[in-house]
């Protein structure tokens, strides 16, 4: 929170965090951002924003301009997250995510990621106190060097974009690198 209040110049003061909402909760806030009688697209916003109603109130909006294919498939998420963190945390983000997105719900360790993607430490705990402000990380259960991309609807077009797009895709090795690295097997293969 110290992050994003420092990033926009604003004092605590004008911050408000949010906690998480349970689904009815967040029904009532897809209702009320303009979405209501569309049972499957209201439960596949509340399934992505797991509880985050700034996540909720961004798929809504998204869905209310027009790309409602692309919040089922995920590809609107994703292309809004990375919009907004390559300007602001560095432009190396996706591959981040990805890397990390293997892991699933169990997530990757930091160490790994670093050494997988060639990045320092540093530049990767920095980029991580980024994202998780904004709610797309998270340690993954009780081992905190571990961290798993949410929601879960994001890490297959991460892991897509980012592996498997031809000409741009990181080299297999890389790719194997990390997956050697996964804690846990049915954890990746689910995603």
């Amino acid at each position: 929170v110290q992050t994003i209040g420092y990033n926009l110049n604003l004092p605590d003061t004008h911050i408000y965090p949010l906690k998480r909402l349970t689904q009815d909760q967040m029904v009532s806030v897809i209702a009320a951002a303009g979405i209501s009688g569309i049972n499957w697209l209201v439960r596949e916003i509340v399934r992505q924003s797991e509880g985050l109603p700034g996540l909720a109130v961004t798929l809504t909006y998204l869905c209310l301009i027009g790309n409602t294919h692309r919040i089922h498939t995920a590809e609107a998420l994703n292309t809004t997250i990375l919009a907004f963190y390559v300007k602001r945390v560095e432009p190396t983000v996706r591959d981040i995510l990805a890397a990390f997105s293997l892991g699933g719900n169990a997530g990757m360790a930091k160490t790994d990621v670093s050494r997988g993607l060639d990045i320092s430490p540093l530049n990767l705990r920095q980029a991580l106190a980024e994202l998780a402000a904004g709610g797309v990380v998270a340690e993954a259960g009780y081992m905190s060097d571990r961290v798993k991309v949410r929601p879960a609807a994001l890490r297959h077009a991460l892991i897509r974009d980012t592996f498997f797009s031809g000409a741009a895709a990181f080299s297999d090795l890389t790719l194997e690198a990390l997956l050697d690295n996964a804690p846990d097997f049915i954890e990746t293969t689910v995603e």
